[in-house]
């Protein structure tokens, strides 16, 4: 189950992966595209206030001109134009103002050399306007592009021209991005822009962008998606089949192999998912062992097990069971309270507990936690065994350190019993040892009679296998119970 959910881990961190790719390409393109709306309206309402200053000079100039036109003679002085008429244009770049009547030039005003911009070489379009009043005629030749200067500076990479309607656009110049024109006037205005200019004005903010994004992401994946994932973990559908009663418990009886008779009960955890099944234990055992919800699991054990129990005492009084406990739990006290919670606060409430340490890790059986724990469970009449002797992190120090009642001979050690015949074998010296220490021999993995003929020749008189019975939930187990008391 742990290499399942670790591939549904990996598909969904892979799909939240492409999924924010996709996401971050439309984010991107919906960005890029805001952008432009924005830049173009941004550049439209400048262009418009630059066409709307250009306008209000040649409305100036007119006005000036109409004035100069209807003053006739008296706008000129001393064969000048009068300085009046042109203080009225002070800010329109003008390169000649004529007054004539008649086809005679009364005065006429030339800008001087040193005042002359680039806008009067030629490189920008002049611009005449002209007014007529009583066969008196002003002229202005001005030049409005130019009155543009300070909105072009405005706008960085973009340029403004103005130009009139009649006028084409010149050969290799670059089509406008836009182009707003006078409704007073016979000019146009175009904003032109070189290539790529939004993209790179677009390009300046995206590494703020792509943080925002980053930012968004990384809090949705250790946001509602962790929650999600702690939800569909190994350990979130651990709580889950808490919650919901999947887990469930089968009973393994010991046998006492001259009479058959029950000795006791080894309590086996189980999980009937919701989704996948029937679980093997080796699919969620191991890892529940090094999880934060081990203290939980053994806890709803101890309870369901001291339930059972009870209701199996009152067929067999002298039945013991058997709890798997990994030694790692040895040195917490909650272990304690739990049982203490399940079986009772007597005395001797443990009298008729196995504890059974599975030896999958290490464990320093001398540590004073441990020594505490074991202490406390003893008080209380509490057994420990020693489960997969032989193959596990078990030796003699631990026989010694936890004064073991039983060990429990590994199904493997049986097999190869069975194999060798009667040539020595480690099952003799594994009780040669027991004995010595005054502990207590059950095999395991009992499957055929010659089994257990070779365990009764070595003496051990205490077994579990399906050679008896298969491991029962706990109303097939009080059947075989009542039929053991007839």
């Amino acid at each position: 189950m742990t290499d399942t959910w670790d591939q549904f881990s990996r598909r969904l961190a892979l799909v939240y992966a492409l999924v924010a790719l996709v996401v971050l390409v439309l984010y991107l393109a919906f960005d890029f595209q805001r952008s432009w709306s924005r830049s173009v309206s941004n550049l439209r309402e400048q262009a418009g206030a630059a066409l709307s200053w250009a306008e209000r000079g040649m409305d100036a100039a007119s006005e000036a001109m109409s004035s100069a036109a209807t003053a006739g003679s008296r706008a000129c002085v001393a064969g000048a134009v009068e300085p009046r008429v042109l203080s009225h244009m002070l800010n329109v770049p003008l390169d000649r103002v004529t007054i004539a009547t008649g086809g005679r030039v009364l005065c006429e005003w030339t800008a001087p050399q040193s005042t002359l911009t680039a806008c009067s070489t030629g490189q920008q379009a002049a611009m005449a306007i002209s007014r007529t009043q009583d066969d008196v005629t002003a002229t202005a030749r001005i030049y409005p592009a130019c009155m543009l200067a300070p909105f072009a500076l405005s706008v960085d990479g973009v340029g403004l021209g103005l130009r009139e309607k009649r006028e084409r656009r010149a050969a290799g110049e670059p089509d406008a991005l836009l182009t707003l024109t006078s409704a007073r006037w016979p000019v146009q205005l175009d904003v032109s822009a070189p290539p790529y200019w939004l993209l790179r004005r677009w390009m300046a903010d995206l590494p703020l962008q792509i943080g925002f994004f980053a930012l968004v992401g990384l809090a949705i994946y250790f946001g509602p998606l962790a929650a999600l994932r702690r939800r569909l973990s190994i350990e979130g559908q651990v709580r889950t089949a808490l919650k919901r009663g999947e887990f469930f418990l089968t009973y393994l009886p010991t046998i006492e192999v001259n009479t058959g008779h029950w000795l006791g009960v080894e309590a086996l955890m189980r999980w009937r998912h919701s989704r996948h099944g029937l679980l093997q234990p080796a699919a969620f055992i191991p890892w529940i062992e090094r999880s934060p919800l081990i203290h939980d699991t053994t806890s709803w054990v101890l309870r369901q097990a001291a339930s059972d129990l009870a209701r199996m005492n009152e067929l067999h009084h002298e039945l013991y069971v058997g709890i798997n406990l990994p030694p790692n739990q040895l040195s917490d006290e909650r272990v304690v309270d739990a049982a203490l919670d399940a079986f009772g606060n007597d005395q001797l409430c443990l009298c008729r507990v196995m504890f059974e340490l599975t030896e999958r890790e290490t464990t320093d059986y001398a540590s004073p936690e441990v020594q505490r724990v074991v202490a406390r469970l003893r008080e209380r009449g509490a057994q420990f065994a020693l489960d997969d002797f032989g193959i596990g992190f078990s030796n003699l120090a631990s026989l010694a350190l936890l004064e073991i009642d039983f060990i429990k001979v590994d199904k493997s050690f049986i097999q190869e019993l069975e194999r060798r015949g009667t040539d020595p074998n480690i099952v003799d010296s594994i009780v040669h040892v027991a004995r010595e220490f005054g502990v207590g021999i059950i095999a395991e993995g009992i499957e055929t009679e010659r089994q257990l003929d070779r365990i009764r020749r070595i003496g051990i008189r205490m077994a579990q296998g399906f050679l008896f019975f298969r491991p029962m939930e706990v109303e097939a187990t009080l059947d075989q119970l009542r039929l053991q008391t007839q």
